[in-house]
């Protein structure tokens, strides 16, 4: 949505402003007689102006320091002045991850560099940027004439994804801050300032910005607001009847290239009006979405009625813009606190000059009566502007005593709002205002006869709130990235950044193959062979090695090593192969892991040998030695309880 044709029309509303603001004005009550230690609230005032215009002076309080508080009304830097994009601001290069990569940065970077081109200042080449700003601007959609859409027809939807171009300018921001700082004026800047903004972009040019989570607004609104990151402080919150009004009047003269009267708005025109408007905000879902906003607003019973149709259209502004969002912030408080209340601004005085059967209840309309000015007479503007040029908000006849009542009913609310919470703590003028609270959600409709109402228009805020952005799908701008030769020292913390890479991996891969590394053969048991050059007997080395092969225990070389080791003594040669010795001396003495275990075990005296050659072989002997051998088996084998060298 485009409104620089209202914001240029405003500024006839408020006096010249200077770039020397910053100072706030405090109003308290001047009473001769009270106690030193009393305390007053205080209410701080902000002004508005789209960030680009307003002054705090528009805006006395005296009236309201009158009922008893204390009034604040700040300055701050408006525009350029305070919104220059800080990417532009810093003194080094531009091209920070964060400022080329955030859409909202970069539209914010690139309406900084537009203010620098068009005051003249030799930071950009003006030659390589046409490509760019054709993206930027989107100008590859332009509203229809009306010739070209059909009797009963929306349009076309134009919504496509942007596409990514190079931006070859290259930038030199300490050379742009320089020449806007020393070799422009204030004035100069400022009548630049009203840039046009780009299409699906918010319609805030200087504007704040979310910065992440180091800076000041960490997130959207909206999503601090779902996460439950917000005070959940007493609200006071309104709206007025026809906010979009102004909105809707400076768009048509964009779209349609002419001003409107309400006699000549045609149904052909809110069909225009409406396909113009989903361009503006890049739907995706086009048609089906234009159907369903002309349905809803629609004044059905009669459809020949002009005004009707001009006041749905200014709702359907209204809701969009302001209405539908301050109604989801009023629930989210709602939710919270019971001190929440919504009003619905109604009235406008009959001398008001600035407004018309168009612009009806306009947006700001309730300002002059929350301030008082119809108790404010031309001899104090003239005294407090010091001269006869006064704003027009100052300049004007209000009509008595209708605009003096109004004016004293929103006041004392207001005012009672800041001392108890509540903006009628008992009935005033038979009126209780009622809270915004579920399921009722009361509103004031303040107007000449103020009366308490229950839902703000649920319908269509419901579908604004629930069914739009998932019917609609708008898509989110996506300006081009800025592409820049690099310079010395950019190509130098690239190319260093580069080699902190190389070395960071070199590093991850001496660590892993040092883990990696095979390391020496671990024995659970200490056990230390000779190699089998040096062994004492070959043939046991061989039977030690067929132990682990065969699974087997060769009993008779223990026997033969437990002997020679010192054991158990060495059979006599009457002994020696008998099986008397065998069963004297025992042969259980077995192989296993943890050493040679030999034990001696001592039978009964055997009954007299029989009379037998030495030489002779007894096959009950071998039958017995071969029945022992396969009595053991591997399962006793690891139990070596001493290190043996062989």
């Amino acid at each position: 949505m485009q409104y620089e044709g209202y914001l240029k029309a405003f500024l006839k509303v408020i006096p010249p402003m200077s770039e020397d603001c910053l100072y706030l004005n405090i109003f308290y009550p001047n009473r001769t007689y009270e106690d030193p230690t009393t305390r007053y609230p205080v209410i701080v005032h902000i002004h508005g102006g789209s960030y680009v215009c307003g002054s705090n002076h528009l805006y006395p309080g005296h009236v309201l320091a009158s009922m008893g508080v204390v009034f604040v009304s700040i300055n701050y830097r408006l525009g350029p002045f305070d919104l220059f994009h800080k990417v532009i601001m810093m003194s080094g290069s531009d091209l920070s991850c964060w400022a080329v990569t955030d859409p909202n940065r970069v539209r914010s970077r690139y309406y900084a560099i537009e203010l620098g081109r068009a005051l003249g200042c030799p930071s950009v080449q003006g030659d390589q940027v046409a490509a760019s700003q054709a993206a930027m601007r989107g100008d590859q959609w332009k509203p229809p004439a009306a010739s070209d859409v059909p009797e009963g027809q929306f349009g076309n939807g134009s919504a496509k994804p942007r596409l990514t171009i190079p931006y070859a300018a290259r930038i030199d921001s300490p050379a742009l801050v320089r020449c806007m700082r020393y070799q422009k004026t204030a004035e100069e800047i400022s009548r630049l300032s009203f840039l046009t903004p780009l299409d699906g972009a918010p319609n805030f040019i200087w504007s704040p910005v979310v910065d992440g989570t180091s800076g000041f607004l960490p997130r959207v609104p909206l999503e601090e607001r779902k996460q439950g990151r917000f005070d959940a402080l007493p609200i006071l919150a309104g709206v007025t009847h026809d906010e979009g009004s102004q909105f809707l009047l400076s768009n048509l003269l964009r779209w349609e290239g002419r001003r409107f009267r309400i006699q000549n708005f045609t149904d052909a025109v809110v069909r225009r009006t409406i396909g113009n408007f989903l361009n503006s905000e890049k739907v995706f879902r086009f048609q089906a979405t234009a159907e369903e906003l002309y349905t809803r607003y629609t004044w059905w019973p009669n459809m020949a009625n002009n005004s009707a149709r001009w006041e749905n259209m200014v709702a359907l502004i209204s809701d969009y813009i302001i209405n539908a969002p301050l109604d989801t912030v009023l629930r989210f408080h709602a939710d919270l606190t019971p001190k929440a209340y919504f009003y619905e601004f109604a009235y406008v005085s009959p001398n008001d000059t600035l407004s018309s059967p168009e612009r009806g209840v306009y947006h700001g309309a309730e300002q002059p009566f929350l301030f008082g000015f119809p108790f404010l007479d031309e001899k104090f503007w003239k005294r407090y502007f010091g001269g006869p040029n006064l704003p027009r908000l100052a300049n004007r006849t209000y009509f008595y005593p209708h605009d003096t009542n109004v004016s004293e009913f929103v006041m004392e609310a207001w005012t009672n709002f800041a001392k108890y919470g509540n903006p009628t703590p008992q009935s005033y003028r038979n009126i209780i205002w009622p809270a915004f609270k579920r399921p009722w959600e009361g509103y004031l409709f303040i107007s000449l006869n103020s009366t308490p109402k229950f839902h703000f228009r649920p319908g269509q805020m419901a579908f604004w709130r629930e069914r739009f952005f998932r019917l609609a799908e708008p898509l989110s701008p996506s300006p081009p990235l800025y592409y820049f030769p690099l310079f010395d020292a950019q190509l130098a913390t690239v190319v260093l950044g580069l080699l902190l890479v190389l070395v960071v991996i070199l590093l991850g891969v001496m660590i892993a193959l040092l883990v990696r590394r095979p390391r020496p053969e671990q024995f659970r048991h200490s056990v230390r062979l000779a190699p089998p050059a040096a062994a004492p007997s070959s043939a046991f080395q061989t039977a030690f090695d067929d132990a682990f092969t065969t699974h087997s225990v060769v009993t008779p070389l223990c026997s033969q090593y437990a002997t020679q080791s010192g054991v158990y003594p060495q059979p006599t040669a009457h002994e020696n192969g008998s099986m008397d010795s065998q069963r004297k001396y025992g042969s259980n003495c077995h192989l296993n892991l943890r050493g040679v275990t030999c034990s001696r075990r001592i039978h009964p005296p055997p009954p007299p040998p029989m009379a037998t050659h030495n030489r002779r072989i007894d096959r009950e002997r071998d039958s017995y030695r071969a029945a022992e051998m396969e009595h053991y088996s591997l399962e006793s084998l690891p139990k070596f309880s001493q290190a043996v060298d062989i």
